[in-house]
C-alpha cells in the first residue's frame, strides 16, 4: 500500500513556491555565497516542508529536530551541486531522506533491528485499515514503531522506494525489507484499529 496522498498531506509547500520562483532563486544564490541572512530565509520558508518529511523518520521532536539541523547544514554546504532546472523542493525532500537513512547507519543498529522474513504472520483481517485514517494518527503511530519499521515503512510506502532500493541503501536484502514494510504495517493497522476501540469505548461510557 504506497500512501503518496498521505504524503502530500504533511508536506504541504510555504507560501513561498520551492519549485520555482524568482524570489527563491535570489535566496539560493545569495545562499551559495554564504549569505547568514539569505541562509535564515531559506530555512524560514522551507524548514516547515522539510519537518514535514523529517517526522516520519524520528520517534518524537527532538529526533526530527536533528534531522532537520543536519538536513539544512547538508544543503548549505552543498549549493552549489544544486541544479537550478530542478525542484528545490524535490531536491531538499531527498537530502532531508538521505539524513535519516544516516542517521540509523551512524547508529550502528540496523542489523539487528531487522527481522527475518520467515518471522512474517499474515493477518488478512487488518488490510487496508491505513486508508480509513487521516495523516494526523497515522503520523502518531508510524512515530511508534520501531525505528527499523519506521524508516522501510517510510521509504516504501511515502517516499515510494522499491524494496531493491531499499536494500542497496540499507544494506540489507530485499526480502528483510519487504519483511520489516509487512511488519511495520501490521503494527500500523493494529494500533490504529486499537485507538480506535478505546475511543469509542470511551464514547460509550
Amino acid at each position: 500500500m504506497k500512501l503518496h496522498s498521505y504524503s502530500c498531506k504533511r508536506n504541504r509547500i510555504p507560501k513561498m513556491n520551492l519549485h520555482f520562483s524568482k524570489e527563491l532563486e535570489s535566496i539560493l544564490i545569495r545562499c551559495s555565497k554564504k549569505d547568514k541572512k539569505a541562509q535564515y530565509e531559506l530555512f524560514k520558508v522551507s524548514s516547515s516542508y522539510a519537518m514535514s518529511i523529517s517526522l516520519r523518520y524520528a520517534n518524537g521532536q527532538d529526533e526530527a529536530n536533528e534531522i532537520l539541523t543536519d538536513s539544512f547544514l547538508k544543503v548549505f554546504n552543498s549549493l552549489d551541486k544544486f541544479d537550478p532546472t530542478q525542484s528545490f523542493a524535490a531536491w531538499l525532500r531527498k537530502i532531508v531522506v538521505r539524513t535519516a537513512i544516516d542517521k540509523y547507519r551512524q547508529q550502528q543498529k540496523l542489523k539487528q533491528l531487522f527481522v527475518n522474513i520467515d518471522l512474517i504472520e499474515e493477518e488478512p483481517e487488518v488490510e487496508n485499515i491505513l486508508g480509513k485514517f487521516d495523516a494526523e494518527d497515522i503520523l502518531d503511530k508510524i512515530q511508534a514503531l520501531s525505528p527499523a519499521y519506521r524508516l522501510v515503512f517510510s521509504l516504501y510506502a511515502v517516499e515510494g522506494y522499491s524494496h531493491k532500493e531499499i536494500a542497496e541503501q540499507l544494506g540489507i536484502t530485499e526480502s528483510t525489507s519487504k519483511s520489516n514494510y509487512h511488519k511495520a504495517k501490521l503494527h500500523l493497522q493494529k494500533a490504529l484499529l486499537h485507538s480506535t476501540d478505546f475511543k469509542k469505548a470511551s464514547y460509550e461510557r
